[in-house]
């Protein structure tokens, strides 16, 4: 399905068969020369659901370039293998690492490794390699992605859109701000009716802190028309950045309160303890890849206490184990 948002602005509405999710809005600005912000998995839902949307709107990838709003798979997947021969795809300079292709310096053996030491068991990290949308439904390897940095600017079509780094789901997610109009594409630094999962990531010290300032920063822009990656819009741009910040102010709160027992415990026995908006009666019953996913959003809170002195961090043999800090006890 194509809705067209403004002069040469569209969104083609993307599945995303049997994840939480649900859909991706995938944005198009035309032009003499069009850009395609975000993609879907590499499945053929996703493939036939974009394409036909592009279809309808007379598109040609020969005359079109992708604009990757962060790595995620669901952003991602299709970008290579639909390419025309000159498509630049362009993605965040501190992203691109991630991306598979001769350039990535991520390995998942070495995110297994870390979720293991955070008491993540081994056994259900082998079920993620077949299971989990970020593996099984990557891009195909590519070596031609573009970095982008904070303030290149896209000039498509009747649009002029700015690039604003927003980091925390991941190091270098971007937006696309255009001043004039008000219109900011968001990926998934703001979504309006789920949370974006904000995770460890190697070599970031707090991806929660990282995501808490940009919020603060992206709500000084004058956004009155925000484009979200996921689902819909259902409330003021600035009431929602507020209610973001104060639902992680919550979930801090409360891994602080589960850490008050005074039993060291490891990220995994946190996120066991925590309350989940999911279909599942108890943490036994989480889908693993929902544990993977829960567990590394603990990791990102627990980071964050540590760096504002509240919660500690040692290793005991193999695992890390955190306890408060005796500033809070």
């Amino acid at each position: 399905m194509v809705t067209k948002i403004a002069l040469g602005l569209y969104a083609i509405a993307v599945p995303l068969p049997n994840n939480p999710l649900k859909n991706l809005n995938a944005y198009v600005v035309t032009g003499s020369r069009n850009l395609l912000i975000d993609t879907g998995f590499r499945q053929k839902e996703c493939r036939d659901a974009l394409l036909s949307g592009l279809q309808e709107l007379g598109i040609s990838m020969e005359h079109t370039d992708i604009f990757l709003t962060h790595l995620h798979s669901d952003h991602t997947g299709l970008a290579p293998e639909i390419r025309g021969k000159d498509t630049k795809i362009f993605i965040g300079e501190k992203d691109l690492s991630h991306m598979p292709g001769p350039h990535s310096t991520f390995r998942w053996a070495d995110s297994d490794d870390r979720f293991a030491a955070e008491g993540f068991p081994r056994d259900l990290l082998a079920i993620l390699t077949e299971r989990n949308p970020a593996q099984g439904l990557s891009p195909i390897p590519y070596d031609g992605y573009l970095p982008v940095k904070p303030g290149d600017v896209f000039s498509y079509g009747e649009h002029r859109f700015t690039a604003v780094h927003t980091p925390g789901h991941t190091p270098g997610h971007m937006c696309l701000w255009e001043a004039e109009t008000g219109i900011c594409l968001l990926g998934d630094h703001v979504l309006f009716d789920i949370t974006p999962n904000i995770t460890r990531w190697m070599g970031v010290s707090d991806s929660l802190g990282d995501y808490l300032q940009a919020l603060r920063d992206i709500q000084t822009l004058p956004v009155t028309v925000p484009l979200p990656a996921h689902r819909q819009v259902h409330m003021d741009f600035q009431t929602r950045c507020q209610q973001l910040i104060a639902h992680h102010g919550t979930r801090c709160q409360e891994v602080l309160t589960i850490l008050s027992s005074g039993e060291p415990m490891t990220a995994w026995d946190v996120a066991a303890h925590m309350t989940w908006r999911i279909r599942a009666r108890n943490w036994a019953e989480f889908p693993t890849p929902q544990k993977w996913f829960a567990v590394g959003e603990v990791m990102a809170h627990l980071d964050h206490l540590i760096s504002l002195g509240q919660v500690v961090r040692w290793k005991d043999g193999d695992l890390f184990r955190y306890s408060l800090a005796d500033s809070v006890v």
